[in-house]
């Protein structure tokens, strides 16, 4: 009876002992591992490329008749509104005829209206006085042309803008049609730039543009497509871009290297999975897609975006659960443990 009775007891040991490792074998087959859910997100497409910021409007400004700079009324570099005086070429001829042919005309106008109260007694012809009075419009005229040839010899800023460094200074002798200082319009700028061929089908006028420069401490400023040129680059097979920047600022000028961000999709929907939740092996890469308690390893197509997530374009779908941690210990069909 004691015999039967030991024998029962190391049977029960026995089979506990068993029991144990039997299950201690079970947790060391499944991998522990962390997993997302895949899922479609908004995802806007963009266009990368780089470019020039441009004036559309800038003038040189010359003068219309000749003679010396008496007076040059700004600094190299200054910013100036419509209508300031920038310079005035030798005038002293010109207000001198002025006021010689001013005084002509009020003596005219003066024995006009004397004979038109002798013409109304009757003591002056009508004959004489229309004479009369066709030499003061005559003077008239003269006197209008001799004021605005004074006036062309001051040159004024036609728009706002920046002039750049002077060409002459006072003391100078100039002639009609001479470059003497551009002015450039800072609220007229557009940034000029190429895209491939293969961007057509996707651009179109009024797209936004984001425009950063990368010698202002990479400052962005808005843009928006203005021109798309009707004809390809025949040497790059690329097509000549302008978007118009839309604000005023004094920091901005011509001339500045610019990145460009072109948004070609902005209701674009992508799959995003974290960059560490995809293997690569060579050119090919893939991800382990979790089913129950299994895994199964699935080649994917993807590139990288902006934010540093990998955009799939093949291989998953919106609500997949893939493994992001753990893939080290895991091979295709590996039973795992969701640990998150």
């Amino acid at each position: 009876m004691f015999k039967i009775m030991k024998l029962s007891l190391l049977f029960i040991t026995l089979s506990v002992m068993a029991g144990c490792h039997s299950s201690d074998k079970t947790v060391n087959t499944s991998i522990p591992i962390k997993t997302t859910t895949v899922k479609r997100i908004l995802q806007p497409l963009n266009i990368n490329s780089f470019g020039t910021v441009l004036s559309k409007k800038s003038t040189y400004l010359s003068p219309i008749s000749s003679g010396i700079i008496i007076k040059k009324d700004f600094h190299d570099g200054e910013y100036v509104k419509k209508g300031q005086l920038l310079y005035v070429v030798d005038n002293t001829i010109a207000k001198a005829n002025l006021a010689s042919q001013q005084a002509k005309l009020e003596l005219t106008l003066s024995t006009l209206n004397k004979d038109k109260e002798l013409l109304a007694r009757r003591f002056f012809s009508k004959q004489d006085w229309d004479v009369i009075a066709t030499q003061a419009q005559t003077q008239k005229a003269k006197l209008a042309s001799l004021l605005k040839e004074l006036h062309q010899r001051n040159i004024i800023a036609p728009y706002d803008g920046l002039l750049t460094a002077s060409a002459v200074d006072v003391g100078s002798y100039v002639k009609p049609g001479e470059k003497l200082v551009e002015i450039i319009n800072l609220s007229n700028l557009v940034v000029e730039y190429n895209l491939s061929a293969n961007a057509l089908p996707y651009i179109s006028l009024g797209q936004n543009v984001v425009v950063t420069i990368p010698s202002l401490a990479n400052k962005h400023f808005t843009a928006k497509v203005s021109y798309i040129s009707p004809t390809l680059d025949s040497m790059t097979r690329t097509i000549a871009i302008q978007a118009h920047i839309n604000t005023l600022n004094m920091v901005l000028k011509p001339g500045f290297f610019a990145l460009i961000k072109q948004t070609v999709l902005p209701d674009h929907y992508a799959l995003l999975v974290p960059q560490r939740a995809v293997l690569s092996n060579l050119n090919e890469k893939y991800v382990y897609i979790v089913a129950g308690n299994k895994v199964k390893l699935t080649k994917v197509s993807c590139h990288a975006n902006q934010r540093g997530q990998l955009v799939v374009s093949k291989g998953l779908s919106d609500g997949d659960v893939i493994v992001v941690a753990g893939q080290q210990n895991l091979t295709d069909g590996a039973t795992i443990k969701v640990i998150n």
